[in-house]
Order: structure tokens, then C-alpha cells, then sequence
């Protein structure tokens, strides 16, 4: 039988769980809990016109849609892109919806792409108006 010491790490004996190997082996099993991942995106337009600006995700392991800039931190919108727990990398597009038309303008005409180490929580990133660059923010 296994042995769970609330250290989060789960101690299983030998042949408990179908776990096959030889009788002085044992198998360490570490339970992590989950925690909802995200990509924090800062978006900064030097004119500072915003409206109707948001992005369209993918490859997010969660919400594959429009995300909206909730929020301004130093002149920059910033948007919270919920990503599952195996994703490393999003893509996404920055477009401005006007009046129905959801794909009114695209800020660059590519896609871009955000890595996402599996060991971090929140990543926080920082692109600009027509710049394909994107800064990571430690």
C-alpha cells in the first residue's frame, strides 16, 4: 500500500498499483496542485487610441477566442490569456473590432507567438503597435 504524508509526495510500494519492479524498488510520485496558468500581455499604442482593440488566441489549451484588454498599467491595455497546464506555446493576433466586424484591422498582418514555461504561473510580456518584437518581462 502507498504512503501519503500531506508533503505532497505520494510513496507507492512494490507491486501496489500495478507498479511492476523489482522488490527493493520504490516510485516516488510528487502531487502537484493545480494552479490556473496565464500569459499576462501588455499592448502599448502611442497614440493611445484603444478602442475596439483585443486579441484572438489559439493553441492556449483553454479559451481559444477573443480576449478583451481589461485593464491599463502606464499607458499600456493589458490582457490575462488563460492557459491550460502543457502549453508552451500560444499564437495570437492583435486586431481592432468596429460595428460587427470583429477583423476591422490586424495590427501586424502575421501571427504571433508567445513561448510559456510549463514551471511558471504567469508570464508577463510586453508588445507594441507594429512591432513584431515581444519583450519578456522577468
Amino acid at each position: 500500500m502507498g504512503v501519503f504524508n500531506n508533503t505532497n509526495v505520494v510513496t507507492v510500494d512494490p507491486l501496489s498499483m500495478m507498479v511492476l519492479y523489482d522488490v527493493e524498488s520504490k516510485l516516488d510520485i510528487k502531487v502537484i496542485p493545480y494552479e490556473k496558468r496565464y500569459i499576462q500581455l501588455e499592448y502599448f499604442r502611442p497614440a493611445g487610441d484603444y478602442e475596439g482593440w483585443n486579441l484572438w488566441d489559439w493553441n492556449t489549451g483553454a479559451k481559444n477566442d477573443r480576449i478583451d484588454f481589461i485593464t491599463t498599467a502606464d499607458g499600456r491595455k493589458v490582457a490575462n490569456i488563460e492557459i491550460g497546464l502543457t502549453a508552451e506555446s500560444i499564437g495570437f493576433i492583435v486586431r481592432q473590432s468596429i460595428d460587427g466586424n470583429d477583423w476591422a484591422q490586424k495590427d501586424i498582418e502575421g501571427d504571433r507567438s508567445l513561448y510559456a514555461p510549463k514551471d511558471q504561473t504567469i508570464t508577463k510580456v510586453k508588445i507594441n503597435q507594429e512591432q513584431i518584437a515581444i519583450e519578456t518581462i522577468d
